[in-house]
């Protein structure tokens, strides 16, 4: 039935936020457990599965829009409340709950064990590694840019491609504030968490510890969204 793949994560201490990046400061150690994330954003073709099961949902913006309409191309215009009803449905067909990571599951698993700005390794900015800095662009097939991704943990398209949302209220202080292990985000806001950039955004919004936050009935053709999962 098309279940996202999904890589684990394994538990321990990660490097989360940026000094150097707004509302990301200061970086420290955040412990996790083990999880597993969706290896790749969820596509066209596997959401079109949910919309089949779910008639009376409603379909994403810019699904039949030319450049948009691929099945292997990640969804797109949706929003967190969509993102939750596909995790929620994916949970009651297979029997297994799934997710969306928090903020902090989606950093580790983007800075894989060394803290890294970007996913790949080293610093430097590359417009050939991900698909982003593209103003006139459009979401690509998942997995076409593997240098975009993390090696060590095998996530693709981390950096660019889409945008993703993830379980947390954003909360402008949270980085300062939040608990050390396990930290959930904010228990109340008016913005849900985005991350990883998208194919039309800046370098700076590609860095793992970049955030972004919209309402959580935003529908933009920047962002789609992954799965996660606890261990059973």
């Amino acid at each position: 039935m098309g279940v996202p793949e999904t890589v684990p994560i394994p538990a321990g201490p990660f490097l989360m936020g940026d000094d150097e990046v707004r509302d990301a400061s200061p970086a420290r150690s955040i412990y996790l457990d083990a999880f597993y994330i969706g290896r790749f954003e969820v596509t066209n073709a596997q959401y079109d599965i949910f919309l089949d099961a779910n008639p009376d949902h409603d379909p994403p913006a810019y699904r039949h829009h030319e450049g948009y309409d691929d099945p292997s191309q990640p969804v797109v215009g949706v929003s967190w409340y969509d993102a939750k009803a596909y995790c929620a449905w994916l949970t009651r067909v297979t029997g297994h709950y799934y997710r969306l990571p928090t903020e902090a599951e989606w950093e580790k698993a983007a800075r894989g064990p060394d803290g890294r700005t970007f996913p790949w390794t080293g610093g430097e900015v590359d417009l050939h590694r991900a698909n982003f800095g593209q103003p006139h662009g459009r979401p690509k097939r998942v997995g076409e840019h593997p240098a975009g991704g993390n090696p060590e943990y095998e996530m693709m398209d981390v950096a660019g491609n889409v945008a993703e949302w993830c379980e947390d209220w954003f909360a402008e202080d949270y980085y300062e504030h939040g608990p050390p292990r396990n930290p959930l985000g904010s228990w109340q806001g008016t913005r849900k968490v985005v991350r990883g950039g998208s194919w039309q955004d800046k370098q700076e919004m590609v860095r793992c510890a970049f955030r972004s936050h919209y309402p959580p009935d935003t529908r933009r053709d920047t962002i789609g969204f992954r799965i996660a999962q606890s261990p059973d």
